[in-house]
């Protein structure tokens, strides 16, 4: 039985651990580049697995949604919507972090409500959340601290975004 295991780490695992840098400079190109005024990281403090936290983010894209837009945020354009991108992050407990682009006139409602309404979500968990800087260093210093425990395989099959979670 050691057989089929000793392949597919030799077929699957290993050119992706050979390219492990590549596809870290790849996202982090794309967090550099992705609009975005506010850094976030969303805790579960329970251990819990990346499938479970994908359906605590729909959760809370939908209700924030309608804290920010109101009862018809559904009939809203893409374009009004608040979009974020989450990366995994494996530590005493899996947390993400988070760039968010909400557009400006929601902006100071994201940051009183947007914790409130994750600890409605998942009340172990807490919901940080910065101003990110307007200035490219700060930037590429955001996008390096979201990848710095990045694992090709895991991270990025494990990567959620806001577009992602909506079309379920």
């Amino acid at each position: 039985m050691a057989e089929p295991d000793l392949i597919n780490y030799s077929t699957e695992l290993l050119p992706l651990l050979r390219r492990a840098n590549d596809y870290r400079e790849g996202l982090i190109y794309i967090l550099r580049v992705q609009p975005a005024n506010f850094y976030a990281v969303a805790n579960f403090n329970l251990k819990v697995e990346p499938h479970w936290c994908r359906n605590k983010f729909q959760l809370f894209d939908l209700a924030l949604s309608r804290a920010l837009l109101g009862r018809r945020w559904s009939r809203r354009i893409a374009a009004d919507r608040p979009f974020w991108i989450a990366v995994p992050e494996r530590a005493t407990f899996l947390h993400f972090n988070m760039l968010w682009q909400v557009p400006s006139q929601y902006c100071d409602q994201f940051v009183l409500e947007g914790p409130v309404i994750w600890r409605k979500i998942v009340p172990s968990g807490e919901l940080y959340v910065r101003s990110l800087g307007s200035t490219p260093e700060d930037r590429v210093r955001v996008a390096a601290y979201c990848t710095k425990a990045f694992h090709p395989r895991w991270t990025l099959d494990n990567l959620v975004t806001s577009s992602e979670v909506r079309r379920k």
